[in-house]
């Protein structure tokens, strides 16, 4: 947390996307979707995360003002997106009064995804960030957060079954949902796959990555659902009917084996190429 201090005031708010309520989550995220159009809307942040009253600000000179709301540049700062999972659940309602159906979400770091279902979802957000396909945003949504059964409530992961079959389902428990919602959904993910590269730096070289990125080289055209689709047929050693089987396993095990494999594979390369010397 951080504390401004105003004419010997103190403001306690956050500075990390983890110390928001999931409340405060998706009405920062409206107001940056605002702020697009409009930029004198981000003013609404400090009341917002500080409480401090506009009468406050008001009262400060136009250079005390911009420093002042150099607190929330953590905001737009890719690298400090949320790893945590703000939105637990969310009530989808007619009005304010009657519950519809309760979706529920895939867990901190995405921990209740199965890898047919992260490959699913990266599918369907590429496709979004493409432009490609209307629907991809809702369907991206809709995969992520599920609704629940009588079995699946008692389960740590409250959300029914993954069926790729069902996705179109999915998204129409979404579409109506405000798009500062389904947009925050989307920041959540990108944050929990920031860890990524941490817990599993063989299959996300972030390194290598970054010295493409410098030199200006272009990565493989190859999509990353392709990939994926490729790392599945590897890991059921090119057997249709087993893909299934990896594309049911809970996803952080799966990229656990891809990341052993690929270390055991570079460091035998590494092994072969000493003897050659």
């Amino acid at each position: 947390m951080h504390i401004i201090q105003i004419d010997g005031k103190g403001y306690t708010g956050p500075d990390k996307f983890e110390e928001l309520t999931e409340e405060q989550f998706i009405a920062v995220v409206t107001i940056m979707q605002q702020s697009e159009k409009n930029p004198s809307a981000k003013w609404a942040l400090l009341p917002l995360l500080y409480r401090i009253p506009v009468k406050e600000m008001e009262r400060l000179n136009p250079v005390q003002r911009v420093e002042l709301l150099a607190v929330t540049d953590f905001l737009y700062d890719e690298t400090k997106l949320p790893y945590k999972e703000l939105i637990h659940k969310i009530p989808v309602q007619i009005g304010k009064a009657l519950t519809l159906y309760t979706l529920y979400g895939p867990g901190d770091g995405l921990k209740n995804l199965i890898f047919g279902e992260f490959m699913a979802a990266e599918l369907k957000l590429e496709a979004f960030n493409k432009g490609a396909s209307p629907e991809a945003l809702d369907e991206f949504c809709g995969i992520l957060y599920r609704i629940s059964d009588r079995q699946s409530k008692k389960k740590t992961d409250k959300r029914i079954p993954f069926s790729e079959a069902l996705i179109g389902r999915y998204a129409e428990k979404v579409v109506n949902l405000p798009v500062p919602i389904k947009t925050a959904i989307m920041l959540q993910y990108h944050g929990a796959k920031k860890l990524f590269p941490r817990l599993f730096k063989y299959v996300f070289p972030q390194k290598e990555e970054d010295e493409e990125v410098e030199k200006g080289q272009k990565k493989s055209g190859q999509s990353s659902s392709m990939t994926w689709l490729n790392a599945a047929i590897s890991m059921a050693n090119n057997d249709v009917t087993k893909i299934s089987l990896v594309e049911a396993t809970p996803l952080h095990l799966t990229l656990k084996v891809l990341n052993d494999t690929i270390k055991e594979n570079q460091e035998l390369q590494r092994k072969l190429a000493a003897h050659r010397k």
